[in-house]
């Protein structure tokens, strides 16, 4: 591991994965509380645009998230972890560009929710291979090269390494290029087709009528 203490390397990986959990899971369970209550076909026939309504939907939950990590590093140093901020603003890059790639596939998963008016197993399926292989409770360039192959596809991966190294390590701004230049990617790729699934949901249950069913 680097070097890192194992409990500084899981404390921040729990953490930080609570951002995950959010992005991922905040959207759908809202917009499937909004169908069950009746108010999502008021919300949508209004004048704001789709995405506000989705996005608006979710910041108290990151809120929340915020304080929940804020409370797990609190604990952390208390316990003597030594956290380092001389790369602060990437961190809080890195964090940003997480939030936004997981929100992609949040997205995604509340168009599937909205239109077919039952859950789905994005979330569950992302949400576990990012525990069990994306460096959460270990660091996965020792697990072997099929479970290293597949670490490589989840930005879990990314967002942890670059965090670890930053605020465990103290890496500069230069060594953490690589990791959010792929983040950048995945934020490209995921935001937009969650974006568009979501508006293409919305457009169907228009066409067929079907806003008020759940």
């Amino acid at each position: 591991m680097d070097g890192i203490d194992y409990f500084a390397y899981v404390l921040l990986g729990l953490a930080f994965y609570h951002y995950l959990s959010a992005a991922m899971l905040s959207f759908s369970s809202k917009i499937r509380q909004e169908q069950m209550t009746g108010t999502l076909e008021a919300m949508l026939v209004t004048t704001t645009p789709t995405g506000t309504i989705v996005l608006g939907s979710a910041l108290w939950e990151f809120l929340m998230t915020s304080i929940k990590v804020l409370a797990y590093l609190a604990v952390g140093m208390r316990f003597g972890v030594h956290l380092r901020f001389e790369s602060l603003l990437p961190c809080l890059l890195v964090l940003a560009l997480t939030i936004l790639a997981f929100s992609g596939i949040g997205i995604l998963s509340a168009a599937f929710v909205f239109y077919l008016k039952r859950g789905d197993p994005i979330t569950y399926l992302v949400s576990s291979a990012s525990a069990l292989f994306g460096g959460v409770f270990y660091p996965t360039e020792d697990m072997g090269g099929l479970i290293n192959g597949l670490s490589k596809l989840l930005p879990t991966t990314y967002t942890l390494r670059a965090l670890r190294r930053a605020l465990l390590k103290g890496s500069s701004s230069a060594d953490l290029l690589p990791d959010i230049g792929i983040l950048v990617v995945f934020v490209a790729v995921l935001l937009p087709l969650g974006a568009l699934a979501f508006r293409l949901a919305v457009r169907k249950a228009r066409q067929e009528g079907s806003l008020v069913q759940y």
